[in-house]
C-alpha cells in the first residue's frame, strides 16, 4: 500500500471567533459587525495550508457533542479531510480579538473538555489504520484532558516503526517523552523549547515569551547541537527574531522577512510547519525548507482568519 498521505495529528480540536474591534475599550460595550468563525487549533491550522499548497492530507483528532457535525463540515469546505474518532466531548471554542487601534491580537483560549476514561485504546487503534498510507505525521499542540501521558510517545513510536517522517510541534512533557525515540525534526518556538528543557532557568530568571536573554540562546543553541548528533533536528522560529537551527555542529540562523502591516498573526507558527513539512516531502534542503516554512508564516499573518495562505 502505497504512503501517500500527510497526517496530522491534534488530540485538541477547536472552533476559533475572530472578533475585530476598531478601539477596544475596556469596562465597556464594544460593538462590532467583524466576527469570524472557523475551525482551528494547531492541528487544522496545519492541516489547511498542506491542503493549500496543494498535499493530501489527514486531519487525525476526536470530536464530539452538538458542534461535531458542523466543525467537519467547515474543515471540509476548506479543503481539511476529517478523519475522527467520536468521543462525545463538547468542543472547545477559542476567541481572537484583533484591535485595529493598536494593532494587537489577543486570544483567548478555554481549556478543552476532558475526554472519557478509556479513550485512549479506541482513539489509538483508529490512528493505526490511518498510519500506513502515512508518509510524514505531524504532531501538533497539546492534548485534551483525560488522555493518558503515554498516547502521544506511543503514537510517535508507531510512526517510526512503520518508517514514516514524525515531526513534532509539541511542547514539555510530551515532547520530552518524545525525545528517546528519535523523531526527525522537533519544531517547537524558541520559548517552547527553552520552558521544556530548561524550566527552571525561564521560572528563576522571570524569563517572557518576546525576552532576548544570552544566556538562554548559548544554552539552547548547545542543545541543539546536542539533539543534532543524536539524529534529530530542531528548528525553532521566533517571531520576528532569525530562525535557528544546527547544521554540522554549528547554529545557523535564518532571518523571516519583516511584516510591516501584519493583519492576525495567530497560525503562522503553524503555517510554518506546513510549508516546512511540504518541502522537506518535495526535496528542499533543511534551508530551503525553513525559507518556505518563513513564506507561508509570511503569508498567514497577512490574512484575518488563523491558519492560512488566502
Amino acid at each position: 500500500m502505497s504512503k501517500d498521505h500527510f497526517l496530522s495529528v491534534a488530540l485538541n480540536p477547536t472552533l476559533q471567533r475572530t472578533i475585530i474591534i476598531d478601539r477596544f475599550q475596556e469596562d465597556e460595550v464594544n460593538r462590532t459587525n467583524e466576527v469570524y468563525f472557523d475551525v482551528a487549533g494547531k492541528g487544522v491550522n496545519t492541516s489547511r495550508v498542506l491542503s493549500q499548497l496543494g498535499e493530501s492530507v489527514w486531519q487525525f483528532t476526536h470530536t464530539g457533542g452538538k458542534f461535531r457535525d458542523i466543525f467537519v463540515e467547515m474543515a471540509r469546505a476548506d479543503g481539511v479531510e476529517i478523519r475522527d474518532v467520536r468521543l462525545g466531548c463538547e468542543l472547545r471554542m477559542c476567541y481572537t480579538l484583533i484591535n485595529r487601534s493598536s494593532g494587537t491580537a489577543t486570544e483567548i483560549a478555554e481549556e478543552a473538555r476532558p475526554v472519557p476514561e478509556g479513550s485512549d485504546e479506541t482513539v489509538f487503534e483508529s490512528y493505526l489504520e490511518l498510519l500506513s498510507r502515512s508518509h510524514t505525521v505531524i504532531f501538533s499542540g497539546s492534548r485534551a484532558r483525560g488522555f493518558r501521558g503515554d498516547i502521544y510517545t506511543r503514537m510517535i513510536e508507531a510512526a517510526k516503526t512503520e518508517g514514516s517522517e514524525v515531526i513534532l510541534d509539541i511542547r514539555g512533557d510530551d515532547l520530552s517523552r518524545a525525545i528517546p525515540l528519535g523523531p526527525d525534526i522537533i519544531k517547537p518556538n524558541f520559548f517552547e523549547f527553552a520552558q521544556t528543557f530548561f524550566p527552571d532557568y525561564v521560572k528563576n530568571h522571570d524569563i517572557g515569551e518576546h525576552d532576548d536573554v544570552e544566556e538562554l540562546y548559548t544554552m539552547v543553541g548547545h542543545k541543539l547541537l546536542e539533539l543534532e548528533e543524536s539524529g534529530i533536528i530542531a528548528v525553532l522560529t521566533r517571531g520576528k527574531r532569525p530562525t535557528i537551527y544546527p547544521a554540522k555542529g554549528k547554529i545557523e540562523e535564518i532571518p523571516p522577512e519583516i511584516i510591516a502591516n501584519p493583519v492576525n498573526a495567530i497560525g503562522s507558527g503553524d503555517a510554518f510547519t506546513a510549508g516546512f513539512a511540504s518541502a522537506r516531502f518535495n526535496g528542499e534542503s533543511l534551508e530551503g525548507a525553513i525559507r518556505k516554512g518563513h513564506e507561508c508564516g509570511r503569508k498567514n499573518t497577512l490574512q484575518i482568519r488563523p491558519g492560512t495562505l488566502r
